[in-house]
This record gives structure tokens, sequence and C-alpha cells, in this order.
């Protein structure tokens, strides 16, 4: 395994959870959560099926840090939302750590995410 895939697999209901949750409490004023859950499902899915190999999620992460701006937190964010993003943000440090890369097979999101 990787430390990507153990990350996700360790916070795999807490994520679950946290992107489910955004959507419904957050969609009015931020409808990016929408995507940033379909994001999230996708890589939930390829690290399952992956069986503890890194999977190819970099386009995702990098989406995911697009929609958010970089893993901002709203000003109205519940405490939620800030979790899961901050949850979202390390996974994408470790996929870049890792090797992952974002975007067009670059690295570009790496100096984004902190």
């Amino acid at each position: 395994m990787t430390a990507f895939t153990d990350y996700i697999t360790a916070n795999l209901d807490r994520l679950d959870l946290g992107t489910l949750a955004i959507t419904r409490a957050h969609a009015a004023h931020h409808p990016e959560v929408f995507e940033v859950r379909r994001n999230y499902e996708t890589i939930r899915d390829r690290v399952a099926a992956s069986h503890g190999a890194q999977p190819q999620v970099g386009e995702e992460l990098a989406q995911i840090s697009r929609l958010t701006g970089g893993y901002a937190i709203p000003d109205d964010a519940c405490m939620t939302l800030e979790g899961t993003y901050r949850m979202l943000q390390e996974a994408h440090r470790l996929y870049e750590a890792e090797g992952g890369t974002g975007a067009a097979g670059t690295n570009a999101d790496a100096a984004r995410v902190q």
C-alpha cells in the first residue's frame, strides 16, 4: 500500500460522510460541492480497485483543488466542510509526494496544496 491509499482507506467513512453532508448543507451557496463529491467518489472507487497500488487519480484531485480554490475554506463553512476539505487536501499532498501527478501530467497543483 502507499501512504495515499492508506490515508484514503483509513479515512473512508469520514470522507464518505463528509462529502455527502456538505452537499446537503452547503449546496445552495456552494454548488461546487456536488462536483467535489463526484470526484471523491471516483477516487474512492479507484483506490478500492487498486488493491493497495497507487491509483491514477491525479486529474480528480486537481479538479477538487480547482473547484475549492486550492482547498480554501469559505467564510460560511461548517466544521464538517472544513474537516472534509482538509482531509482531501492531505490526500492530495500525499498523492503528489508519492509522484502522482495532477492535470496534464504535471505537479502544477503541488505548489497550491500546503
